[in-house]
């Protein structure tokens, strides 16, 4: 994963997200090996000693790496702000492992294919990838999409290093093409570029590619669709299976919180809690039913997120989850405070 150097109290505080990701990597996803860009922004300095954060990370057996975006000066200055407030620093990420091939080999270490993810993530499993690639090449990457559209989403994505590094310079001309003028930084980015529909939208000549599609309910779970039953315009819906990779898209802990506490205030709206009679929350008058979680509830509310029956459930037992991870990281971090670094 990449890691904006924290500066501000809001990307301090985003560093649990990081430490839940990697404490629940070591120990539920021994088959990987963890590595994060640490990104300076332009003009500031690298450290010449461990900080908090890469002395937490290091201690963990992290490999950390200085790192600026290597495609900043090609960015419009006003698109600079990027930098920081997106994920577009994860398209450093195959460029970072074509680097550093080396090293990956002398560790033993897949030099083809990495595993990118966002840093809020939480491992429940290891990345077991399922066998029916192995019976063809991976192009270039899979990578699950988005639960209300077939949009890629760029929450886990398993890349083929020496294929994606063979588009890398036609991706650049195109987005410097467009302005970086992309709705979701890296995601929209790489739909563009390999989706054969976006790309016609764009009316962008290129050779036809694309990407796999990843399980999405095991590598990039969503709590507010636990379980997935499958997508209604799909013809073979993908069957539920129990996630190795859960990620905080849209609402985070702090949403379930406020859940919480507002259902303990009886605050929490009636509709919340059941359909009205003859609203069928899959059916074509879903978007007019008055079931509506959250909504009202003086919480942060998403129209766009359709939940699950099951989605309460899931989200609190995510938040216990999260909180025991933080406090494996926090007794990590002081045992490993004066370990050495691997």
């Amino acid at each position: 994963m990449c890691l904006h150097k924290p500066t501000t109290a809001s990307e301090i505080a985003f560093m649990d997200y990081v430490r839940v990701a990697i404490t629940s990597a070591r120990l539920n996803a021994p088959s990987l090996a963890p590595y994060v860009l640490y990104m300076h922004s332009e003009g500031e300095a690298f450290d010449p000693v461990d900080d908090n954060t890469t002395g937490w990370l290091k201690a963990m057996g992290v490999h950390v790496y200085n790192w600026r975006l290597s495609f900043l000066d090609q960015m419009p200055p006003r698109k600079r702000w990027m930098e920081r407030s997106t994920g577009i620093c994860k398209m450093d990420i195959p460029l970072a492992a074509h680097r550093l091939q080396t090293e990956l080999a002398a560790r033993g270490l897949d030099v083809e294919r990495v595993v990118m993810t966002d840093v809020d993530v939480l491992f429940a499993g290891d990345f077991t990838f399922a066998l029916w690639p192995q019976a063809r090449s991976l192009p270039t990457f899979a990578a699950g999409i988005e639960f209300f559209s077939k949009s890629l989403n760029s929450g886990v994505v398993y890349f083929n290093v020496t294929t994606f590094m063979q588009e890398r310079a036609g991706m650049l001309t195109y987005a410097v093409a467009r302005g970086f003028n992309f709705l979701v930084a890296d995601q929209s980015w790489l739909q563009e570029w390999f989706d054969p529909v976006a790309r016609k939208r764009k009316h962008l000549m290129h050779r036809k590619l694309g990407w796999l599609r990843l399980d999405e309910t095991v590598f990039n779970a969503r709590p507010f669709v636990h379980p997935w039953p499958g997508h209604p315009r799909r013809a073979s819906p993908l069957r539920w299976k129990e996630p190795h990779i859960w990620h905080w898209h849209g609402y985070k802990p702090a949403d379930v919180v406020c859940w919480l506490r507002a259902i303990a205030e009886g605050t929490w709206p009636l509709r919340a809690w059941h359909e009205l009679p003859g609203c069928d929350p899959n059916g074509a008058n879903r978007h007019t039913c008055g079931y509506q979680p959250i909504k009202d509830s003086g919480c942060r509310f998403f129209g766009r997120i359709q939940h699950s029956r099951c989605y309460l459930r899931t989200y609190t037992y995510l938040l216990m989850q999260h909180r025991r991870f933080l406090r494996l990281a926090a007794s990590t971090s002081l045992v490993g405070r004066n370990a050495p670094h691997r």
